[in-house]
């Protein structure tokens, strides 16, 4: 049986729901400190018995630089590019980008043509209009009124770099099994070799007046 400690002081492990998999059970840990804190978790391993990854989750960026990470407060916006250089190097859920334009009574072809990610989903004011997944990428709107409209992009997220073989440096490698998170020596490596994940360019609104 596993027992948790943060700075010091053990924890009740009353398990708060789960994180993505019922069985990542998450645990409520008391506030950080600013600076150093130190959480010790303390449970049977033996060579059939691996420790597997664990999470901090709560509502904050983190920064990545080589092998370091940093908790910071969150960020209010993004933008479009790669979000694991924007706070969120271990995110995997969906994003919605929210942007708004001014037409007069048209139609419009909306344009995704790069993101990292399953696919995105439209919306306009609050209405499903289609899914971008394959080329070529965009979405016909027709009979839009005049004035301004609220745009949505729903990423779909993937869970790579949330529960992928970060440390693997074996950049031949083109498959994943349980063999890529064995990886030792030249094959291992200590810094987090993330990939992007976002919409990573910015999307374009045709307009065709009517």
């Amino acid at each position: 049986k596993a027992k948790i400690s943060v700075n010091g002081k053990e924890l009740t492990l009353d398990f708060d729901g789960y994180l993505a998999d019922e069985d990542i059970r998450k645990v409520k840990i008391p506030e950080l400190v600013k600076g150093e804190n130190i959480i010790v978790v303390q449970k049977p391993f033996t060579k059939k018995h691996h420790a597997e990854w664990m999470y901090i989750t709560g509502d904050f960026d983190v920064y990545v630089r080589g092998c370091e990470k940093t908790i910071v407060p969150a960020s209010q916006k993004i933008g479009f590019s790669s979000v694991a250089c924007q706070g969120l190097p271990f995110y995997g859920g969906n994003i919605t980008y929210i942007t708004y334009v001014t037409t007069a009574r048209c139609n419009a072809r909306i344009k995704c043509t790069m993101y990292r990610g399953a696919a995105v989903k439209v919306y306009v004011d609050g209405e499903y209009k289609g899914i971008i997944a394959q080329a070529p990428y965009y979405i016909d709107v027709r009979g839009l009124c005049s004035g301004s409209h609220k745009i949505e992009f729903v990423l779909l997220g993937n869970r790579y770099n949330s529960f992928g073989d970060l440390h693997n440096a074996d950049g031949r490698q083109t498959w994943c099994n349980p063999i890529a998170w064995w990886n030792r020596e030249d094959l291992w490596a200590d810094e987090y070799l993330l990939r992007d994940f976002g919409i990573l360019k910015s999307p374009v609104i045709e307009i065709e007046k009517l």
